[in-house]
């Protein structure tokens, strides 16, 4: 029996509140689940000890663990470049249409982005990244990878002891990890578990991390000090990973920004290797 026809089939021992609760999962399911316990008592016009109530009653003990088994059951399908590519409308199939609805729906994503990032976030994560007692490193999955080394890339160019993490099997890295050490990652549905694993690892370590992420959020979020999100859906199978990039280099900025006095002669040296 799947999720969707498990909970269904225990509407009956809900109350009317909490039935409204329960049709508001059922109709936008399983995206109602991937948001938060807000926006689903928000659809269904109910307090969030209500939404709390229901997922109890549909037996599980609290939401993350009802939005993981929902994840787990259909995630991969729902978030798949070749299921996107399967259901795209015929008419994408022209390049002149194509180009302009990805362009539109580009444009429509970073103009909302632009007054819905958080300044407090960024200033923490400076500071964290700027203190050099701590080391960095910097992961991403499949799909973000890129993202990881940039950040990586730029993160040298204003401190040492910066390293690039590039799977659970780099043990050698993951070895040294200190408590309060620094873990930069990118995990965009659909989330990776190997990428997951490593974050936890961090996490177990009491090292700090750094989470870039879609709107929906990645598990890693829930034990995450600071979280990015962006929307990445577009009309193109693949989705974008423009508002993530935007990200890093904002983080950049900010870093050099705050470094600029001190960091000249590192930028110096850097220059000047390949000449030696």
């Amino acid at each position: 029996m799947s999720v969707k026809e498990e909970i269904i089939s225990k509407g009956k021992s809900l109350t009317r509140a909490e039935l409204k609760v329960l049709r508001a999962i059922v109709d936008y399911y399983p995206k109602s689940v991937l948001g938060t316990m807000s926006s689903i008592a928000m659809i269904s016009n109910v307090s969030l000890p209500t939404v709390s109530r229901t997922i109890t009653k549909l037996g599980y003990e609290n939401y993350d663990i009802f939005r993981r088994a929902v994840v787990d059951e259909v995630g991969g399908e729902i978030f798949s470049p070749l299921r996107s590519l399967k259901t795209q409308p015929s008419d994408q199939d022209d390049i002149a249409s194509s180009q302009k609805t990805f362009l539109s729906d580009l444009f429509t994503i970073l103009n909302d982005f632009k007054d819905g990032q958080l300044p407090e976030s960024l200033q923490r994560a400076v500071a964290m990244i700027v203190d050099e007692k701590r080391t960095v490193y910097c992961m991403g999955g499949r799909a973000s990878r890129h993202l990881a080394s940039l950040a990586c890339h730029y993160f040298r160019l204003v401190r040492p002891r910066v390293i690039s993490i590039f799977s659970q099997f780099d043990e050698e890295y993951m070895a040294d990890v200190q408590k309060e050490d620094i873990l930069v990652v990118f995990d965009y549905r659909r989330y990776q578990s190997s990428t997951i694993d490593v974050a936890q690892f961090f996490h177990n370590k009491k090292a700090r991390i750094i989470l870039f992420t879609d709107t929906w959020q990645s598990p890693i979020s829930k034990f995450s000090d600071i979280v990015f999100s962006a929307h990445i859906e577009l009309s193109s199978p693949l989705g974008t990973m423009v508002p993530g990039l935007i990200q890093v280099e904002m983080l950049a900025a900010a870093l050099l920004s705050e470094t600029r006095s001190n960091v000249a002669g590192r930028m110096q040296e850097i220059e000047e290797i390949p000449n030696r």
